[in-house]
């Protein structure tokens, strides 16, 4: 079969917003055209290729088995045309390219900034489009092909449609994403410091919702499944206020509570022998070379976190070399 018997690229993004919205109006309006149009669109692919590709029912428009194989090779189609477009819009203009890319919320809001800052000094001129939603929306989007590269916090890779993640993405760590236990000072864990992870599974939390990093993270290293929340928010900023507002606790990404915790407005409370953490993960769809901006904005986010974690060490250094100094000192009053 020549390339003249398959479908326009159009045609192909048109397929893939069905099968993905379940509706031809859903995936009309995604593509910004009529139904009509979308309609027809999908007649003159099913034309070309002699085969039925959806099946339309009152519960919405679904691909069929056939159209299912069909609609699963031409999203490597697309997304191999997306990754060729943009490396030879970088390569022509890198100056004036918009880099695009999908990030969770806490990446977003406390990662991007840092490489954005980096990508502003070394490529003057290049423009950003984020997409933000939880690590689940981020893959998502990786799959759908929106975005060449995404990056979100989560111990794991999240799955799409009952397959397995690693089917599907490539992944690679670049840094460590630390959470912590905060209350108001007015709460009563404020004055133990610490608390069993057994009472912290069983207390209503104030959490993130199903699918984001965070939550994943906290289920995931306590011993229980967690109490139904006290409430669900879509944003650790949003968290972080009703704690302030209340006292409920939270577990937030600590970069996202350190002034509160630097300035008295929070305590932070360690859980026994417990580590909150998960790794901050790039990842795009398998089978694809990240070329262009997509892999100038990952060496933009390894440097920084190369840069924050020689800071880290830096100061972890000065601390100890502070404490040793000031235990020295006190022996030395002592024996005067």
């Amino acid at each position: 079969m020549s390339l003249a018997h398959i479908p326009d690229l159009r045609t192909l993004e048109i397929l893939i917003a069905i099968a993905d919205t379940g509706s031809l109006g859903a995936a009309a309006r995604q593509m910004g055209m009529t139904q009509q149009g979308v309609s027809e669109r999908v007649r003159s692919a099913e034309s070309i290729l002699g085969f039925t590709l959806v099946s339309r029912t009152p519960r919405g428009t679904h691909p069929t088995p056939q159209g299912r194989d069909f609609i699963n090779h031409a999203r490597d189609v697309v997304r191999s045309a997306n990754s060729l477009a943009d490396t030879v819009s970088f390569d022509k203009d890198p100056a004036h390219h918009i880099i695009r890319a999908a990030a969770s919320q806490t990446v977003t809001d406390h990662y991007i900034p840092r490489w954005i800052a980096h990508l502003a000094d070394t490529h003057p001129g290049v423009r950003f489009a984020i997409k933000t939603g939880n690590s689940q929306q981020v893959a998502h989007t990786i799959a759908r092909g929106d975005a060449t590269i995404g990056f979100i916090e989560s111990l794991t890779l999240p799955e799409l449609k009952g397959i397995p993640s690693e089917d599907y993405f490539d992944s690679t760590v670049i840094t460590t994403d630390y959470l912590t236990l905060v209350v108001r000072p007015d709460h009563e864990w404020a004055d133990l410091g610490h608390i069993s992870p057994l009472t912290v599974a069983q207390t209503p939390l104030i959490v993130r919702e199903p699918g984001s990093g965070t939550r994943s993270a906290i289920e995931r290293v306590l011993p229980q499944a967690l109490q139904a929340p006290f409430v669900e928010l879509e944003s650790a900023t949003a968290i972080k206020s009703t704690v302030l507002a209340t006292r409920v606790p939270a577990i937030l990404p600590r970069c996202v509570v350190e002034q509160e915790i630097a300035d008295g407005r929070l305590s932070e409370i360690t859980i026994d022998d417990t580590r909150l953490s998960r790794p901050i993960r790039a990842l795009w769809r398998k089978g694809t070379t990240l070329r262009g901006s997509s892999r100038t904005l990952l060496e933009a986010a390894r440097n920084s976190a190369a840069r924050a974690s020689a800071a880290r060490a830096s100061a972890t250094r000065a601390s100890a070399t502070r404490a040793t100094a000031t235990r020295a000192s006190a022996r030395g009053r002592k024996r005067r």
